[in-house]
């Protein structure tokens, strides 16, 4: 029977793992230069999708750019799903960055090249 290692800050060094109140400026720095960079991504793919599937398929009107990151605003604050009362594994700050460019960039950047695929099969 094997036995799971349990890794330690010694194990990476004293800056591998993150304190929460280490660094928060940094971190919330970087939220409010990334978050509209990805408000607009979202909705141009959004946008962009409403035009491929939605308004040729059900006859509706297409939808502009602003109306599109209103609506993927919209959305997004009502699906939203957090789990507070689970205790999340610490995270290194660089994989912090990591995460949330990767959800503004590449999360947008993929929808759209699927969607590019599939729409090339309509």
């Amino acid at each position: 029977m094997t036995t799971a290692t349990k890794y330690t800050n010694a194990d990476f060094g004293p800056d591998y793992y993150d304190d929460a109140p280490q660094r928060p400026g940094a971190l919330l720095a970087i939220t409010l230069l990334v978050t509209p960079f990805s408000a607009i991504a979202n909705g141009l793919v959004l946008a962009q999708m409403w035009h491929w599937f939605v308004a040729g398929t059900f006859g509706v009107r297409e939808i502009g750019c602003a109306q599109a990151i209103g609506l993927s605003l919209i959305v997004g604050f009502v699906t939203h799903q957090s789990d507070f009362t689970t205790k999340k594994p610490q995270r290194a700050f660089a994989e912090k960055i990591g995460a949330m460019l990767g959800m503004a960039v590449l999360r947008p950047a993929l929808t759209l090249g699927f969607g590019a695929i599939v729409a090339a099969f309509l």
